[in-house]
């Protein structure tokens, strides 16, 4: 739906909520829906503030879903999708006026998004552009809680309902791809986003230069997966100064973070990876005095480099974390906590790094979002590992509990890492063969999804010797 977007004063005159409107709608029950459903709207108009203020209990975003709440009540299920396409205001905040789906979205709201979609679906009988509109909104709610199995069921769907190279179709291709590529499904993902690209290209429309740099940022994160870094570096940068250049600014958080999160995983060179390796191999065959010789002679004179690298890195991480603040999106802290935590282990604070851990796992538990979930179980168990022997029994629980969400919402990828995960932990159970088997299942794993090239096997060595004999402190 291509509509001009509306504020509530607008909204309600297009509808035609008036008095002589509504008292001549009958029966009884349903000019109260409406009647509830103007004031509704007629509150939000005189509103200029969100939930910020703490004596108000409604911000306008809620008093917007009040009103579809009772126009659904009332069966007008095109008011509806009309008041969930209107703007909302975001006070205190440099972020610009956006659709109320759209800042449900920004606001970590996706299930509520997800229920409003679906009630408004389950009633409306025709329209079918609208129905398309509501599924693409239902499948963006779905990535937003981590369930991007649904998401993926939705955008097949539509792409085999709409016309190739209409709007619809280019933007549900292209975002198909950028969640198969999010799951680890690079050898289909990485594929369809090229011709994604192509797509929009052809197309020559700029109303889809943000959906552009999400597929940018899609083959930026591919990149950084295969360990080149300095490209994705770069990609980042691009999408970045593309969102940027636009006025997107919601949109800047995502590759700037990203660059910090590529810093971390390239501060450690090739070449001294190789040495750690070396250096854990001999301490595993009990030859710790050599170990540790080489260890001093080899490894020790890069220390302070890579510190000053990770210390680049987490700059770069709490500077998105400023962004975010900036624009008031509570919901990215999270992420970048998540990732800030990783920063830290790698330096050594593993008691700062619980917490950030535990921060992140507490703001994604309050949006819902699995993925996210998931992500900071498994790193909670690889801190609890890294602090503590006696902590196994804890970091066992989050290391399986994160790598049970990730084969239920099918994050191929992040099954490829808890089973990698769980192969340290069973070292230090002592139970070895469980230990080599899972690594070799791991390594299988990544060999599926198209991710085993020289870099990662140089990180499934390296991480396991670290992660085995070594320090406990390299996260990759």
């Amino acid at each position: 739906m291509n509509e001009a977007k509306l504020n509530s004063s607008q909204l309600i005159k297009k509808l035609g909520l008036n008095n002589k409107f509504i008292r001549s709608v009958k029966p009884r029950s349903k000019r109260i829906q409406y009647r509830a459903a103007f004031n509704w709207l007629n509150l939000a108009q005189n509103s200029k503030e969100m939930v910020k203020n703490e004596s108000s209990d409604f911000s306008q975003a809620q008093m917007f879903l009040e009103a579809i709440y009772h126009l659904c009540e009332a069966q007008d299920y095109i008011a509806s999708i009309q008041v969930l396409e209107s703007e909302i205001e975001i006070p205190l905040s440099n972020v610009p006026k956006m659709p109320l789906h759209s800042y449900l979205l920004y606001n970590g709201q996706g299930n509520q998004l997800l229920k409003t979609v679906d009630t408004i679906l389950e009633g409306l009988q025709d329209e079918e552009s609208s129905k398309c509109f509501l599924r693409m909104l239902k499948a963006k709610a779905a990535e937003s809680l981590g369930d991007r199995s649904l998401a993926v069921q939705i955008y097949e769907d539509i792409c085999k309902r709409e016309p190739p190279q209409s709007r619809e179709y280019i933007e549900a291709f292209a975002r198909l791809a950028g969640c198969q590529v999010q799951m680890g499904q690079y050898q289909v993902g990485v594929p369809n986003i090229e011709n994604a690209l192509k797509y929009i290209e052809n197309a020559g429309q700029d109303t889809f230069t943000e959906l552009k740099s999400d597929l940018l940022e899609g083959l930026a994160f591919y990149t950084m997966n295969t360990g080149s870094f300095s490209e994705a570096f770069d990609l980042f940068g691009e999408v970045f100064r593309l969102r940027q250049q636009n006025g997107m600014m919601t949109g800047l958080i995502g590759p700037l973070a990203h660059q910090g999160i590529v810093l971390r995983k390239s501060s450690v060179p090739r070449q001294h990876l190789l040495k750690i390796l070396l250096v854990n191999t001999l301490r595993l065959f009990g030859l710790s005095w050599l170990s540790n010789a080489l260890y001093n002679r080899l490894c020790q004179p890069l220390n302070s480099t890579i510190d000053r690298n990770y210390e680049r890195a987490e700059n770069l991480l709490r500077q998105a974390y400023s962004l975010c603040e900036e624009i008031e999106n509570e919901n990215a802290k999270a992420w970048i906590a998540h990732h800030l935590a990783w920063v830290i282990i790698n330096r050594g604070q593993a008691t700062l790094a619980e917490e950030e851990a535990l921060n992140a796992l507490k703001r994604y538990e309050a949006i819902e979002d699995r993925r996210g979930i998931s992500d900071c179980y498994e790193q909670l168990g690889r801190i609890y590992l890294a602090k503590d022997r006696l902590r196994l029994h804890e970091a066992e629980a989050c290391l399986n509990q994160a790598l049970n969400i990730r084969q239920n919402i099918n994050n191929f990828h992040g099954t490829a890492s808890s089973i990698l995960s769980l192969s340290f932990l069973y070292w230090h159970k002592g139970n070895y063969i469980k230990s080599l088997q899972f690594s070799i299942e791991a390594t299988h794993s990544y060999y599926r999804i198209g991710m085993l090239n020289v870099n990662r096997i140089i990180g499934i060595l390296t991480l396991f010797s670290v992660w085995t004999v070594g320090n406990r402190d390299w996260t990759a």
